[in-house]
């Protein structure tokens, strides 16, 4: 059986989100939007509009209207579109939700940036595209937030399909990050690092507790009754999530 490594078109992409887009509790803001907005908040002080760049199907836009933002978003699957500016119509602080292309022509520009989960997703044109789209949509002194996942090994979530026998991760990620890589992408891209770091978002969740605590007891077992080098097992604790907040 001849296996290949999936190359998804813009089709494929919004084919699977569409679909998945029926499983609110999939999404990563379903269980860390309320965390996000938290974590942040010291740099959102004195910020007012709020543009979540991706969406999905808006599970971060009602936190950031109950802390007072006008929110808006954007997307690029019409039906996630349309089920958020029908969902959240009649809120106040809500102005919309448009196609990425959209937006740009709309001229608005935003105290803050979100885009959540997204950047492990597109590939370097879309990426290069993005980031040409941060400078024209941010106010001069406004901010943009990154989350991703951090330094996560694609290998370990990539899945056959029986039908077609393609490889696939199970999220459609393409790309992997770390720290390293992602200050130097920014540099890159024209913007300044605020801060870079590694989070559990506040509160872990019983698996990731589980799962920090098993890697803390295997560390201390080769450490104290094998007496093995710090430095070699400790790099393998790390926090899931990575975080950047960049400025022109």
């Amino acid at each position: 059986m001849e296996k290949r490594i999936i190359e998804w078109t813009d089709e494929q992409v919004k084919n699977f989100w569409d679909y998945e887009s029926q499983f609110p509790e999939k999404y990563f803001t379903y269980t860390y939007g309320e965390r996000i907005v938290d974590e942040i908040s010291p740099h959102l002080q004195g910020k007012k509009t709020v543009l979540d760049y991706g969406t999905g199907i808006g599970l971060l836009i009602p936190h950031l209207i109950k802390n007072n933002f006008e929110v808006t978003g954007t997307d690029f699957s019409h039906d996630s579109i349309e089920l958020v500016n029908s969902q959240f119509k009649n809120e106040n602080n809500f102005k919309g939700v448009y196609y990425i292309d959209d937006i740009m022509s709309i001229e608005e520009k935003y105290d803050v940036i979100f885009c959540i989960e997204m950047i492990e997703h597109v590939n370097d044109h879309y990426l290069d595209l993005t980031f040409q789209n941060f400078k024209k949509l941010l106010s001069e002194d406004g901010i943009i937030v990154i989350t991703t996942p951090n330094d996560e090994n694609l290998d370990e979530n990539k899945v056959l399909c029986p039908g077609c026998h393609s490889v696939f991760h199970r999220w459609q990620h393409v790309k992997s990050w770390n720290t390293s890589s992602l200050e130097k992408a920014i540099t890159n891209f024209g913007f300044k690092k605020e801060k870079i770091f590694t989070t559990f978002f506040h509160k872990a969740t019983k698996v990731e507790k589980k799962s920090f605590l098993a890697s803390m007891a295997a560390f201390v077992r080769k450490y104290v009754l094998q007496r093995k080098e710090v430095k070699s097992d400790i790099s393998s604790i790390k926090a899931p999530h990575l975080v950047a907040i960049i400025k022109r």
